[in-house]
């Protein structure tokens, strides 16, 4: 990017911002064909290495986001533990525990691990980062208040991603005689994950239907909320792929059928779904705004954020409490999980503040990683 200014008439200054092509590569094309190999859970792929035969176990853990892994990297009787991101206050902490068991007997001689949530020494040490933490079980209990309480039309937004969560807002919808109504994009990752389902072995299948209690579409309390297109006129002619497939489906409403009996739904609702509110035209003070989602952290989320507030201002939307629980580790569980583990050597990543694991009183190292630095045990 080249940013020049110009000075005009006028004292009027001219801003001219040109984006130009990188003309060389600033790397080298790699003339080395790595065989790409598909690890199954549970079952450890096994390769040769100059320091003899390494195996890799990969594992399911809790995160907000289905598809989240754990691994253990095994050699010559040792290995390294490859957190991934996890959390243990989720729906899913048994699958946790489990690979806590299993990376206690591998032998750990180095551990892998994420620390999003970790604050910096001076917080850590005044206990700062205990405060707001909510756990999944605390978002239906507030949820459930909230969906209870209000007779009106609901709007909730949630991690469009988060599996656990929407099937949260679903039971709930269906608890208080009310209708989830889920975008076209949400309806096409949870039509995809059931198609990877089928695909594969039985007991996988169960083993996910287990956890994953996934509504069937032609569920009343499940429904797609179509938005407009085109000419307006919910015609085939004005929706592509997945989108088409919703018409064909029939399971599905629009914002006239909300509109109608605004009372009967709990509609998802996010930042790029606000023009959807003209449409939907409630009356002030008629409807609420769940918001189920992490607080803005960075400047980009915070203008979000304010022109959400005014969209919401604007129509008379009350905005409830954040009623959220992050997909990551709160610090006391980061801290009891690597003491049951207990390492020979901590490697802290994905975290802003990796000189506060020297504050958790571990009987392992705690090695603070440099870019480029090659590590060996």
């Amino acid at each position: 990017e080249i940013l020049k200014s110009y000075q005009k008439k006028n004292n009027v200054k001219i801003v001219k911002l040109t984006i130009r092509e990188q003309p060389n590569r600033d790397y080298k094309q790699s003339e080395i064909k790595r065989p790409i190999k598909i690890i199954k859970e549970g079952i450890p792929l096994s390769f040769k290495s100059s320091q003899g035969e390494v195996n890799i176990t990969q594992f399911q853990t809790d995160h907000s986001i289905p598809g989240a892994c754990s691994y253990i990297i095994k050699c010559d009787g040792r290995s390294v533990i490859y957190t991934g991101d996890f959390r243990r206050h989720g729906s899913h902490s048994v699958w946790v525990n489990d690979f806590i068991k299993q990376a206690c007997e591998s032998n750990p001689i180095a551990i892998i691990t994420e620390g999003t949530r970790v604050p910096n020494i001076e917080g850590f040490r005044n206990s700062t980062y205990r405060r707001d933490e909510q756990s999944e079980s605390d978002v239906e209990v507030r949820s459930r208040e909230i969906i209870k309480n209000h007779p009106g039309l609901i709007l909730v937004r949630c991690p469009s991603r988060s599996l656990d969560r929407i099937l949260l807002y679903y039971s709930l919808a269906k608890k208080f005689n009310r209708r989830f109504a889920i975008t076209p994009k949400i309806f096409h990752l949870i039509d995809c994950f059931r198609m990877r389902l089928d695909n594969m072995e039985e007991s996988v299948i169960k083993q996910y239907y287990d956890n994953y209690d996934l509504p069937d579409f032609s569920d009343k309390n499940f429904v797609i909320y179509l938005p407009r297109k085109g000419w307006g006129k919910f015609e085939s002619a004005d929706y592509k792929g997945y989108q088409k497939d919703i018409l064909k489906i029939g399971n599905y409403v629009t914002y006239k059928d909300v509109k109608k009996e605004p009372e009967k739904y709990l509609l998802y609702l996010d930042y790029f779904m606000l023009s959807e509110l003209i449409d939907l035209d409630q009356k002030p003070g008629k409807a609420i705004f769940l918001n189920s989602v992490t607080d803005p952290f960075n400047e980009e989320m915070i203008i979000k954020e304010e022109k959400l507030n005014t969209w919401l201002k604007r129509f008379g939307i009350s905005k409830s409490e954040t009623v959220h629980s992050s997909g990551h580790s709160n610090v006391d569980d980061l801290v009891d999980f690597l003491q049951k583990i207990d390492a020979e050597n901590i490697i802290p990543v994905h975290t802003e503040h990796p000189e506060t694991f020297q504050e958790f009183g571990l009987s392992g190292k705690v090695i603070l990683p440099e870019k480029g630095k090659k590590y060996s045990f």
